[in-house]
């Protein structure tokens, strides 16, 4: 599962696309790029023709950890649009490489109007990160996902092996809490965590949302030759209590 950097960026009317990365070690993890948005957006016609509309965006490529409350609110006489995204993410980094993220994302959107009505809140994250050849890397990932039983609320986690063309996570919609695990070899790779709710051209009240978490971690395996070092002094011991 791919995701369209541009189509992100052109929708949301936000900042170029750049990198984010720590100084890294030889051997570290390194995170090639990250984004993240926290919008809401909502516009309303009225009974009378009479229009509003209201916009609130905060987006990053480097800030960390990043926390952001959108909220959106447009009202004339005989209607009202109002949308709010919650955001809060930080990236973990060990000695130079990359070592974790989290992310809370909270979206909700509504309308009550007999006209036109447009309300969109949107929270997510985005991370391109590399582990590097000659590493392999354990990886866990806990989280929780919950919306409103409607398509127009949408919720998404996703861990994307770039190289292997595979999703090695995949969590979409009201499917409650995870805990999964699993192995990350030499190669690119997307982490991504998106809360989205949207109401449009309903006539009438009403309401949705949609609301995230995500814990990610990943510890790098030792090396054979590194296990053989851990075990020697075990080794050692064991034969002076054989000679003692």
């Amino acid at each position: 599962m791919r995701f369209n950097k541009a189509g992100c960026a052109a929708g949301l009317a936000v900042a170029m696309w750049c990198g984010f990365a720590a100084d890294s070690a030889p051997g570290a993890v390194v995170v090639d790029s990250r984004f993240s948005t926290s919008s809401a957006d909502a516009f309303v016609t009225g009974l009378f023709g009479g229009t509003a509309s209201d916009n609130d965006t905060r987006s990053s490529t480097d800030n960390n950890p990043f926390s952001y409350n959108a909220q959106a609110l447009a009202e004339v006489a005989g209607g009202e649009a109002g949308a709010n995204a919650e955001h809060n993410s930080s990236l973990a980094f060990a000695n130079g490489s990359f070592s974790g993220a989290t992310m809370m994302g909270y979206s909700d959107a509504h309308t009550v109007a007999n006209a036109e009505a447009d309300a969109t809140g949107l929270s997510s994250l985005f991370i391109e990160f590399t582990v590097p050849q000659g590493e392999t890397y354990d990886f866990t990932m806990s989280g929780n996902l919950e919306k409103s039983d409607n398509s127009r609320a949408s919720a998404e986690i996703y861990l994307y092996d770039v190289v292997r063309d595979q999703d090695l996570v995949y969590r979409n919609g009201n499917t409650g809490a995870f805990n999964l695990s699993g192995q990350l070899l030499p190669g690119e790779y997307e982490l991504s965590a998106r809360s989205r709710a949207f109401a449009s051209d309903v006539s009438g009240q009403f309401e949705v949302f949609s609301d995230i978490s995500m814990n990610f971690a990943i510890a790098a395996v030792p090396e054979p030759a590194s296990l053989a070092l851990l075990a020697a002094p075990a080794a050692l011991l064991l034969r002076r209590r054989r000679h003692g």
